[in-house]
């Protein structure tokens, strides 16, 4: 079964299924077809464009009560990492290290459920032969 979206026909829903080989999560509804197509260009361009890649989920989570500036979080918070990526490949450069080509790639989506707070969900795609790992984290929280 292959509906479209009411309010825009060019939606086409996922319902059942693995989709294209893939396992897909169906538990809260079905999924965008076009989405899912856009999702796998992206993992597909990543891991091709660069001999490792490692992908990492974050999830993004604003201050409940606190003061928030109206604007582009998730684009906000996408071009700080690239410049600060940028930044840590140029030091290495100053330093006389080889560095390869790093593009971030990302997927991202905004979601609110009920009367929860915006958050994002996104997955980061870096060149795994400059990241191997997500460094170190404090302990005993």
């Amino acid at each position: 079964m292959r509906r479209r979206h009411p309010d825009n026909t060019h939606l086409t829903y996922h319902h059942s299924g693995p989709w294209n080989g893939y396992e897909v999560q169906l538990q809260r509804g079905p999924l965008f077809i076009p989405y899912l197509e856009r999702i796998h260009q992206t993992m597909h361009r990543a891991i091709h464009s660069q001999a490792s890649t490692m992908a990492v989920r974050v999830d993004l989570n604003l201050p409940e009560n606190g003061y928030v500036q109206s604007g582009d979080w998730f684009g906000s918070f996408i071009r700080s990492l690239k410049e600060q990526v940028d930044a840590e490949l140029e030091r290495r450069k100053r330093e006389g290290r080889w560095v390869p080509d790093c593009k971030l790639g990302y997927i991202g989506v905004e979601e609110k459920v009920g009367g929860q707070q915006v958050h994002y969900h996104a997955c980061l795609f870096l060149n795994g032969e400059i990241y191997r790992g997500l460094g170190e984290f404090p302990t005993g929280r």
